[in-house]
């Protein structure tokens, strides 16, 4: 999306400004922003152009760009991910950890590792001793492992254990979203026939997609059978 102004920047705005996302603040027309102001319709803060950039980082979007032609000014935003690829298991998995945002777009967007120079980089309105401090707060939740090395070469990967959830959702939800597209409901043979696992194995996993919101559990013993969970699209009833 682009949104063009008439006009060029004022100074002593500038270009290099907005895209260093220093604050800078200069109005066209004083009294009238002056007017605005004191009824309460707008501030003169010059908080557009950052509220601009985290919303964008927090949509894990590219940042907004900036330009000025002859006819003026002009600002476009890219519905372009920072990342391709993450899964909607992964992303969901993701979703419900007890994170902030910048450590979920390095999640997401790296699940394979990263370096404080790569969370940095998606981050770019951090510095080395934040992103140092959010990455061990990784380590320390045990959602990532400690690098082997210290100083520039230091990288940090997914625990084994949340990469094992990684890679066992992946091949089971869609498998379930395919079943229940043609099928209302699911049982513990039905499971078993669908992923050639045994009685006991399809018990424990049933439980365990039931716990992850994949599924809802309807009945109790033989007689239970299990429902699409919202995270797959249904609502459980």
């Amino acid at each position: 999306m682009e949104v063009a102004s008439p006009g060029l920047l004022i100074p002593p705005v500038t270009l290099g400004q907005l895209r260093a996302r220093t604050n800078a603040h200069a109005s066209r027309n004083p009294r009238i922003v002056r007017v605005f102001a004191d009824m309460g319709i707008m501030r003169e803060e010059g908080e557009g152009i950052s509220r601009m950039y985290e919303e964008m980082e927090d949509s894990f979007l590219n940042p907004p760009e900036f330009s000025e032609d002859a006819g003026g000014f002009c600002v476009t935003l890219r519905n372009q991910p920072i990342f391709e690829g993450p899964s909607p298991e992964w992303q969901s998995t993701v979703r419900k950890l007890p994170i902030n945002e910048r450590q979920r777009r390095v999640l997401l967007s790296h699940p394979l590792g990263f370096s404080n120079e790569i969370y940095r980089r998606l981050n770019r309105s951090i510095n080395r001793d934040d992103a140092y401090r959010d990455i061990q707060e990784l380590v320390q939740m045990g959602i990532v492992e400690s690098s082997k090395t210290t100083g520039r070469g230091a990288r940090y990967r997914i625990s084994a254990g949340l990469l094992d959830t990684k890679v066992w959702l992946e091949g089971r939800v869609p498998g379930l979203r395919a079943h229940f597209k043609t099928n209302q409901t699911l049982t513990n043979a039905g499971y078993q026939a669908l992923f050639k696992v045994t009685r006991n194995k399809a018990f424990r996993e049933l439980a365990k997609l039931s716990e992850h919101g994949y599924l809802v559990q309807m009945g109790e013993r033989r007689g239970a059978h299990y429902l699409p969970g919202p995270s797959i699209g249904g609502n459980g009833t």
